[in-house]
C-alpha cells in the first residue's frame, strides 16, 4: 500500500571528496544526532546503512567486515531511533560494486570497469542476499534500499571467466574472452541478468522476510531497452529517479506495477535544480534528497555539500509545509 506523501532524505557515507569513503570514516557518528537531524528535516523516512558502498559493514555481521573502529551497533540504534520518532528506516546496500570484496577476490570484476564491477554471478548473489538476509535478521528495518541496481553501459574488452560463465547461464551460449557483441546481445544479456537477480533477491526479501525494495537505477533516458517491461519495475516496492531529469518520472510510471511507488531525488547531483518541485504531483510520486556528510560533524555542512546546500533548505521548508 502506498503511504503518500513520501518524504525522504539520506546523508550519504558512501563518499568522500568524488572516491569511495574509506572504511574508518564516519564511525564516530552519533545517531542521536543523525536522527535529530532528520527531524528537523521532517521526513517521514530516512536511510541508514547495512552496508556502505565501500562493502563495509555497519553492524556486527558474520559475512561483511565491519567498519573500521565502529565502536557501536549503528544499524539498530539507526532503526530503534528512527521508529521512536515514526519515521520509516530503509537500510542501504550496494548491488553493482563492492570494493572490499574485490580487493579479496580481484578476479571476480570486470577488468574494464571503474563502477559497476561486479558481474550478477551466483556466487556474487549468494552472498548479496546473505547480506540483505542477515540485515534484516538483524534489526527491525522497514525495507532494503539497493543501490546500483542497474547496468554497465561499456563493451567489454575482456570477458572475465566468472562472466562468461554467466553469459552462458543466461545467454545458452559461450562468449570468447575478447568477443565484441552487437549492443542489441549485450542489452539483452544485462537485462536478464538484472531480472534474474530480481528474483534471487525477491525470494528472500519479499518472500521470506516480506519486508520492501527500493531500487535506484539512475535512468538516462526514456524507452530504455534494458528498463522497458522489466519485471523489477514492477515489483519493486520504490524505484528511484536519481537524476535531475522529472520528465522521466511520467515513463518511469508506465514501466512500474500498480504497488510500486516512483520517486524522484531532489538533491545530490551538481545538476540538481528544485524550480519545478511545486510541480510534482505529491499524490502521485515520492521525494528523496542525499548529500554527502562532513569528515567532522557527520552530517551535511556547507563546506563539503556546497552543492547541495541550498537545495537541503529548499527541501527542509517543502517538506514541513506537506
Amino acid at each position: 500500500m502506498k503511504k503518500f506523501p513520501l518524504k525522504s532524505f539520506n546523508v550519504d557515507f558512501n563518499w568522500y571528496e568524488g572516491k569511495a569513503a574509506p572504511p574508518d570514516l564516519f564511525v564516530e557518528c552519533d545517531p542521536k544526532k543523525l536522527v535529530e537531524w532528520y527531524k528537523g528535516m521532517h521526513v517521514n523516512n530516512f536511510w541508514t546503512f547495512g552496508t556502505t558502498y565501500n562493502g563495509y559493514a555497519w553492524y556486527d555481521s558474520r559475512l561483511a567486515p565491519k567498519a573500521v573502529g565502529l565502536r557501536r551497533d549503528f544499524l539498530a540504534e539507526t532503526v530503534e531511533l528512527g521508529h521512536q520518532a515514526g519515521m520509516e528506516v530503509f537500510a542501504y546496500t550496494c548491488l553493482g560494486d563492492n570494493g572490499m570484496l574485490i580487493s579479496r577476490k580481484p578476479e571476480i570484476a570486470r577488468v574494464d570497469e571503474t563502477m559497476y564491477r561486479l558481474p550478477l554471478t551466483e556466487w556474487y548473489l549468494d552472498y548479496f542476499c546473505g547480506i540483505c538476509a542477515e540485515i534484516v535478521r538483524h534489526a527491525p528495518v522497514d525495507g532494503i534500499v539497493i543501490d546500483w541496481f542497474r547496468y554497465p553501459q561499456n563493451r567489454r574488452s575482456r570477458w572475465i571467466p566468472e562472466e562468461r560463465e554467466l553469459f552462458r547461464q543466461q545467454m545458452g551460449e559461450a562468449v570468447s574472452e575478447d568477443a565484441e557483441l552487437p549492443r542489441d546481445v549485450l542489452e539483452e544479456y544485462e537485462r536478464r541478468c538484472l531480472e534474474h537477480a530480481w528474483r534471487r533477491i525477491c525470494q528472500v526479501l519479499h518472500g521470506e522476510y516480506h519486508v520492501k525494495i527500493w531500487t535506484n537505477q539512475p535512468f538516462e533516458k526514456a524507452d530504455d531497452p534494458i528498463w522497458n517491461g522489466n519485471i523489477l519495475l514492477k515489483e519493486a516496492d520504490y524505484v528511484l529517479n536519481e537524476c535531475p531529469d522529472f520528465s522521466l518520472l511520467s515513463w518511469i510510471a508506465s514501466q512500474a506495477g500498480e504497488d510500486t511507488m516512483v520517486v524522484q531525488n531532489l538533491c545530490g547531483w551538481a545538476g540538481h535544480r528544485l524550480d519545478e518541485l511545486q510541480s510534482i504531483d505529491l499524490n502521485r510520486y515520492g521525494l528523496f534528497g542525499f548529500a554527502a556528510a562532513d569528515a567532522e560533524t557527520c552530517l551535511p555542512e556547507e563546506r563539503t555539500s556546497a552543492v547541495n546546500y541550498k537545495n537541503i533548505e529548499i527541501i527542509r521548508e517543502f517538506y514541513n509545509k506537506t
